[in-house]
């Protein structure tokens, strides 16, 4: 039973079986324009076309925020914000949640096993990040300058360009194909479409 919930299984796969019949359709349309009015389906697709850059979606996140100023202005309160939350974080967590009960809860309806690794594996990052937060806390104590001196062998800055950079590429093979070749094009997509529409009808009035 998918997600353990078979009103949820249901929707699901009706939204998917819709999906299906709404791209069917739209094959169809386009694999009829394309067959018989060549030149104005091309014209239409052209103008529907949007292209959409990676890097310029990402260009927010490429931006550095600089967050020292602000918390050193106020470095005794961020730094026992630091050392409270983390000595909180460390305590709760090895010592008063019950990770077994937790475990228990979320296995209704999953492998417990799997379950309680992630559990576990959780508890343990969350346990390092109170660790490291209490130690940033003590050097922002003790010393002024411990903070950005930490960062500044820490530190790395990594760009989206380069992970999205193949992402950002326009690759028109398709496009080309379907304008050097739109009466063909145009045939290959009416019979898959057709196919398709047909074969979703049969399974849903056989269900």
């Amino acid at each position: 039973m998918l997600f353990g919930n078979e009103h949820l299984t249901e929707i699901l796969l009706t939204a998917a079986f819709w999906v299906c019949i709404l791209a069917a359709c739209v094959g169809i349309v386009l694999g009829v324009g394309l067959s018989f009015s060549s030149a104005r389906t091309l014209r239409f697709l052209k103008a529907t076309n949007r292209w959409v850059s990676m890097p310029k979606s990402f260009e927010s996140l490429e931006k550095p925020h600089d967050i020292d100023k602000a918390i050193m202005k106020q470095r005794r309160f961020s730094a026992t914000f630091f050392i409270v939350g983390g000595a909180y974080t460390v305590i709760m967590l090895l010592f008063v949640v019950e990770f077994p009960y937790v475990v228990a809860a979320l296995s209704e309806n999953a492998n417990p096993i799997i379950v309680a690794i992630l559990v576990e594996s959780l508890k343990w990052l969350l346990v390092l990040s109170g660790v490291l937060a209490i130690v940033v806390g003590i050097a922002m104590l003790v010393s002024e300058n411990a903070l950005p001196a930490l960062r500044a062998k820490l530190d790395h800055w990594y760009s989206a360009d380069k992970v999205t950079e193949a992402a950002s590429e326009m690759h028109m093979t398709l496009d080309n194909l379907t304008e050097a070749y739109p009466r063909a094009s145009g045939l290959v997509l009416l019979v898959i479409s057709t196919f398709a529409l047909v074969t979703a009808v049969i399974v849903w009035v056989i269900n």
